[in-house]
């Protein structure tokens, strides 16, 4: 049974009448709101933040001020996922500067030790056995703890964001600022756990600190760019591609970003907020996958086995390559489709003759007397085709559950969903349903989750992913069921336990089942946490019976008890 609270906390009566949970037990980070938001999209390719005052939030809520990095055709407000570090493993540098300056030591034949991360998000998502000591390579193939190379890289973004406020905000403290930090929805809870592990890591104390999933303060962005432009020009209709937001509406949220498509199904309830409709789905056919494609076709095309090969032809020359793609590949997602021309270092295509290369991915001309390769728009459309392919026959799956009844409306978020092959692509499959790219794409996850930590609120359910129990005689004992839906702040499950005198405390540990049929056996389960309950005044000689509460401060699940006050279980759950 859910228990209404106060104060996001709840009070309830036993059947004799006595209050089971007392009120004040569960309270919330967000009970004092900070001066400062500032929000850290730390993304497979590109990562940046933005950071916002309270009084420009209420002016402004789906904004906020961003760092221009220069790059050398002009400016990004997002720099490259890359870090790279001195010989010793201290921090050097982030994003362009990580690349510039290491691509000058490859120049310079001064790379040997040095540490290169580049584009290293994915690996957390590929992991199932993620834990702190899981360890990823560098470029030069040695190994280092993944959650440093996170936390160093997130201790710089917000070390950047801190140092802009303080310019503009002097008297500015740390301790007035909340951080949110995005990641992808369809994350399990151990990618989730080892980030808010790096966060930690950082320099970020837990309680300042809180992950938004990406999909879901997406909406909260373009919600608001919506209603303005619903209110600039109400005579605007839906066909003019504006959603209204009205009271019980639905619609789809399609986030792409550079390693993962995300999908959540979500609902305007009173008072402007959203629940989530169905658990988040998608897979790893984000940006990063026409990029394998690409790197594919070039092996083909130039008779090298693998990337590494490519690698110790010409170091610098595979950068630089990647680079000229990534630059003309964003080029190609305007509404004209036309042949790119790429400049190739040597060593990577042999100098003779030039010739049209067949390769599974279609025809690569190479212009190797220019030190060119050159793909027309049939050869470049391929390189799209398998991403495309996914992230439809995805949406199509989804089509046929009662959750997408009565949805006409896709909001298309995320750096990739500007790519025309993906826009075309979904609008063929779905012709009945209006596809919305909100201005900006790219920042929509960072403005929405600046928008986030101001109204955390906002999102007011959520669905549970998975069966979550404690053990009892080696049987799973089921609290919350999966597919519950998960309303915030309030209690969702309880179970009474007896206390024992002289201890200090105890630990409850939770397990999870993701079968649709939760498992009886416990060691068919996962344990992804535990509950501690510190004793902290004597309660007699005796054994005491006392109930504690399960609720979901947000993402993330809690305890709490009308003795000892909250305690908390587990990150980032639902």
């Amino acid at each position: 049974m859910v228990h209404e609270m106060k104060n996001y906390s709840t009070k309830r009566t036993s059947e004799k009448g006595e209050d089971s949970i007392s009120e004040d037990t569960t309270p919330t980070r967000f009970a004092r709101v900070k001066q400062y938001v500032v929000a850290i999209d730390f993304g497979t390719t590109y990562s940046g933040y933005a950071y916002q005052h309270i009084s420009d939030h209420e002016k402004f809520p789906a904004s906020g001020s961003t760092e221009m990095w220069k790059v050398s055709n002009g400016m990004s407000e997002k720099a490259p996922t890359s870090l790279l570090l001195t010989k010793d493993g201290t921090f050097e540098a982030f994003g362009y500067e990580a690349e510039k300056r290491y691509f000058e030591l490859i120049e310079n034949c001064d790379e040997e030790g040095w540490r290169f991360f580049q584009q290293f998000k994915m690996r957390i998502f590929q992991e199932k056995d993620l834990n702190r000591q899981f360890k990823i390579k560098d470029d030069q193939g040695r190994s280092m703890p993944a959650v440093s190379v996170f936390g160093l890289s997130i201790e710089f973004l917000k070390q950047r964001a801190f140092e802009n406020i303080r310019a503009s905000d002097p008297g500015m403290m740390e301790e007035n600022i909340f951080y949110v930090i995005t990641v992808p929805a369809i994350w399990c809870e151990n990618s989730r756990q080892f980030m808010l592990d790096a966060i930690q890591m950082a320099g970020i104390d837990g309680d300042q600190a809180i992950l938004a999933k990406e999909p879901e303060v997406a909406a909260l962005y373009c919600k608001e760019k919506q209603l303005e432009v619903h209110h600039t020009n109400k005579r605007m209709s839906r066909q003019d591609n504006v959603f209204s937001f009205e009271n019980g509406s639905k619609f789809v949220v399609l986030d792409l970003g550079g390693g993962t498509a995300d999908v959540a199904v979500q609902q305007v309830i009173d008072g402007g907020k959203m629940k989530i409709l169905r658990c988040a789905s998608g897979g790893p056919w984000g940006g990063s996958k026409p990029n394998e494609e690409f790197m594919s076709m070039i092996r083909e095309s130039t008779g090298k086995n693998s990337n590494e090969e490519l690698l110790r032809e010409n170091r610098e020359g595979y950068y630089d390559l990647l680079q000229a793609w990534e630059t003309k590949k964003r080029i190609s997602t305007g509404e004209e489709i036309s042949a790119i021309i790429l400049n190739v270092p040597p060593g990577i295509i042999s100098q003779g003759k030039d010739e049209d290369v067949v390769t599974s991915r279609g025809i690569v001309h190479v212009l190797s007397s220019r030190g060119k390769l050159k793909l027309d728009s049939i050869t470049l459309k391929s390189l799209f085709d398998e991403t495309v392919r996914h992230i439809v026959a995805h949406l199509k799956q989804m089509e046929q559950e009662r959750a997408f009844e009565d949805i006409n409306v896709m909001f298309m978020v995320g750096g990739f969903s500007s790519s025309i092959f993906i826009k075309e692509a979904v609008r063929n499959a779905f012709p009945d349903m209006t596809i919305i790219v909100p201005k900006n794409p790219s920042l929509a996850v960072l403005f929405g989750a600046v928008a986030y930590g101001f109204q955390p609120y906002a999102i007011d359910a959520r669905i549970s992913s998975s069966h979550y129990g404690i053990e009892e005689n080696g049987r799973f004992i089921q609290l919350i069921h999966k597919g519950q839906e998960i309303p915030v702040g309030v209690i969702v499950s309880s179970y009474k336990t007896k206390l024992v005198s002289g201890l200090d405390g105890f630990h409850i540990k939770i397990f999870a089942s993701d079968e649709d049929i939760p498992q009886k056996k416990i060691e068919q389960c996962r344990s992804i946490g535990e509950i501690f309950i510190k004793m902290y005044r004597a309660h007699g000689k005796i054994e005491k019976e006392i109930e504690i509460a399960i609720y979901f401060d947000h993402t993330e699940m809690k305890s709490s008890s009308p003795m000892y006050g909250p305690t908390e279980i587990f990150k980032d759950v639902v």
